[in-house]
């Protein structure tokens, strides 16, 4: 069988049942219009006639922002125990970079690699510092890449505290307390930065007792120059969402003893939407590796790439335009996005997905003489992003 796809946006939207989905009984046929309600309704998408089966009841797939991946090379799952620094060794990182292809070809893997030198410091922490600001750089200068690297720094803390709520903060020791890259500033000095990870060793947050360690990285000064000795004695953490079991907006304070020691390991961040607008080739996350000089076996993933979908902006980008013949496509993506309608910049959508299959008629031989599947894809305008229409879920739930 062929899948056929039939598209369509619905900009507007409000809450009747049966506003948008009818079932005339009369022609035996469900219809989805653009508004019921009023007479001579323009239909969206082709009519679903009584007697096709519906191979798949109704997707509802909500719209969703992108979170970009945050992947970390530091000392082994945050164990407090730095990279070891060896003379004359070579440091590689590969990355691939998810499914882009050039000239119709899966691109290599990118290499980024630094020997290190004969003779060390003679300070480990020095050395770390050096190694991983050359592989920061090394990856920085290649604009391609889809990615930006940072060094990440050490702080340890105690009797760090004074969280604003502590309901739903009772946490264990050797607990991630942060979201990755949540953004946070110092009181002190006014230097700012993002959370690649903290870790408790004893202690609670909520009883002012937390000993342990955050690991930062893009410190910058108040200014916005990045600047890891912008960092001083003492620190805020401000603004954070999900920092609790259950995603409360939480802002913590870790005021004693709070020192930073460079050169911890690296953060590297998607910094390229995923899967932009055509002839654009980069697609999905990237893929990072590292090789046997490091003391972690792989790299970890602190932060998860989540694609975005249903978001007005992008959509648009997909919005096909044609030449004056109406036969080609000028820029956009007419396989993605060929609908009815331009959708709204300012707007997030939900998009419902039905798979109907159109009957198989047999020959004179009982065999069947082809059928096609046919997909419709409404996408819907959202009240509140994220959150799919629910009348209108229930609705087209109800065609059979």
């Amino acid at each position: 069988m062929k899948q056929l796809q039939r598209k369509a946006i619905l900009n507007e939207y409000n809450a009747g049942a049966n506003q948008y989905v009818v079932h005339d009984t009369t022609a035996h046929k469900w219809i989805i219009s653009q508004d019921a309600t009023v007479a001579s309704p323009v239909d969206l998408l082709p009519p679903i006639f009584d007697g096709q089966t519906v191979v798949n009841k109704v997707q509802v797939l909500p719209s969703l922002l992108e979170t970009r991946q945050i992947v970390s090379i530091i000392d082994s799952a945050f164990n407090g125990t730095p990279q070891t620094v060896a003379s004359d060794t070579r440091y590689k990182i590969s990355m691939e970079y998810a499914l882009e292809k050039y000239e119709g070809a899966q691109t290599s893997l990118g290499v980024y690699a630094y020997t290190t030198p004969h003779v060390l410091t003679g300070n480990a922490a020095t050395d770390r510092l050096n190694l991983y600001t050359a592989l920061a750089n090394k990856i920085n200068v290649h604009t391609g890449n889809n990615v930006e690297a940072f060094v990440v720094h050490q702080v340890a803390f105690t009797l760090g505290g004074s969280a604003t709520t502590t309901t739903n903060f009772s946490v264990t020791p050797g607990v991630n307390l942060m979201p990755y890259g949540a953004s946070g500033s110092q009181a002190t000095s006014g230097a700012t930065f993002k959370v690649a990870g903290i870790v408790i060793t004893s202690g609670t947050i909520g009883a002012d007792t937390a000993v342990g360690t955050i690991y930062l990285y893009d410190v910058k000064t108040s200014t916005g120059v990045a600047d890891p000795t912008a960092f001083t004695t003492g620190i805020l953490i401000s603004t954070v969402t999900g920092v609790d079991s259950v995603g409360t907006a939480m802002s913590i304070v870790f005021t004693t003893n709070a020192v930073l020691t460079q050169g911890q390991g690296l953060a590297i961040v998607d910094d390229a939407g995923y899967y932009p607008a055509r002839p654009n080739p980069r697609m999905g996350k990237t893929g990072i590796f590292t090789d046997g000089s490091f003391s972690m076996l792989s790299p970890i993933i602190v932060r998860s790439a989540v694609y975005g979908r249903g978001i007005g902006t992008r959509m648009i980008q997909d919005f096909p335009a044609y030449d004056l013949g109406g036969q080609n496509v000028v820029s956009g993506d007419a396989e993605l996005f060929d609908v009815n309608a331009l959708p709204v910049a300012a707007y997030y959508y939900t998009a419902f997905v039905i798979d109907v299959a159109t009957k198989i008629y047999p020959d004179t031989l009982g065999n069947g003489s082809g059928g096609n599947i046919i997909q419709y894809v409404l996408w819907a305008k959202e009240n509140t992003q994220g959150t799919a229409p629910a009348q209108l879920a229930a609705d087209l739930q109800a065609i059979s």
